[in-house]
């Protein structure tokens, strides 16, 4: 209705969920979806809010209020970058990965050639440089006939089949040479894609596998791919990779994705909010209707315990849903009063509204 809630709370939309019009098309998005997809859908990027840890901003480094990565290398090529991200689930570690995939993308101005591969512990260097090449050979294929190349769909593949068999069969104990293998995949494959960047995006999130495992993986996979993209969970895992990466000379950078505490989530809230206004607010009125004590209360410690942290994702579930326990309320007083005007005390989301939403 248009003198409905979002109207008494001079929104246009849900903060959480906002309706989207694209070219006269009403599209709706919502953060509890799953992450952003900005290489699927480009209107993604303005929802991006960099709560990340840049640890090497020089070279990958911050998000801008255009939802674009400001720092990103413009030259592709072997031997590739490592790009290693943490975080725990819902701290928006996918959606950064995706905003990855995005700019590289972009930058090339030319799809990637992705391969999604999950390591598993083993310490046999052979099978796990099979698996990777198995993998990304099947992935040529299909990149190729995507792009209706499919003459070249099938010469490639048995091309680079060839060169693993014949890899395969000069094996010598304890000498993999996998190097020269992914040397050899790489001088085909830019025959016939030269400028296509080849991308590898490595799950490392299970917690049995330690540095020991994805270490070697990346060390082979560098002279394969332009960008090696690892995710996983364990904070320390990341650094002591990134640090023993570039110990081997090599281009490695880290983002981790942290729990945000009450001041991260009010940054958050108020810019979110302030993208959604119909109106301009006195001074201090940023975070209407929420107020500072209703942020704070999500980040109430239990039991004497102290100050706690959240996910992203966890946040935003929680602000979701009090801004909508409220708009349902003030939906039934505009259905019982049509006209009225409520007061901006019976607006505002407090911190006795957040617990009560919590016990409910």
């Amino acid at each position: 209705m248009p003198n409905g809630p979002y109207a008494a709370l001079q929104l246009r939309t849900n903060p959480f969920s906002p309706d989207i019009n694209i070219s006269g098309q009403q599209l709706k998005f919502d953060y509890l979806q799953g992450p952003l997809t900005p290489q699927q859908n480009r209107v993604h990027l303005k929802y991006y809010f960099d709560l990340y840890r840049w640890s090497d901003p020089e070279y990958v480094g911050s998000i801008g209020r255009d939802g674009r990565i400001s720092a990103f290398p413009e030259g592709f090529g072997q031997p590739g970058m490592i790009v290693v991200i943490s975080g725990v689930s819902g701290t928006g570690r996918t959606s950064l990965e995706n905003l990855l995939q995005f700019e590289i993308t972009a930058r090339a101005d030319s799809e990637p050639l992705l391969t999604r591969y999950t390591i598993e512990v083993s310490s046999n260097k052979v099978q796990a440089a099979q698996n990777f090449a198995t993998l990304f050979i099947q992935d040529i294929e299909d990149y190729l006939s995507k792009v209706k190349r499919a003459k070249e769909a099938k010469t490639l593949p048995k091309r680079l089949k060839a060169i693993m068999k014949e890899w395969r069969e000069s094996l010598v104990p304890d000498e993999p040479n996998t190097d020269f293998l992914f040397q050899q995949l790489t001088r085909e494959v830019r025959k016939i894609l030269p400028k296509t960047p080849i991308v590898f995006s490595l799950d490392a999130t299970n917690h049995i596998n330690t540095p020991d495992t994805w270490r070697p993986a990346c060390i082979m996979l560098r002279n394969l791919a332009d960008f090696v993209i690892l995710s996983l969970s364990n904070h320390d895992h990341a650094s002591y990779l990134r640090t023993s990466l570039k110990d081997y000379q090599m281009r490695a950078v880290w983002i981790h994705a942290p729990r945000i505490d009450a001041a991260q989530t009010i940054r958050f809230l108020t810019a979110r909010l302030l993208e959604e206004r119909t109106a301009n607010l006195e001074p201090g009125e940023e975070l209407f209707p929420f107020t500072e004590g209703a942020v704070k209360a999500l980040f109430a410690p239990a039991g004497g315990a102290g100050p706690i942290t959240l996910s992203i994702g966890v946040a935003i579930k929680k602000l979701k849903g009090a801004f909508e326990k409220k708009c349902a309320d003030i939906h039934v007083i505009l259905a019982n009063e049509p006209g009225v005007a409520i007061p901006a005390a019976r607006l505002r989301i407090t911190d006795a509204d957040m617990q009560s939403y919590f016990s409910s």
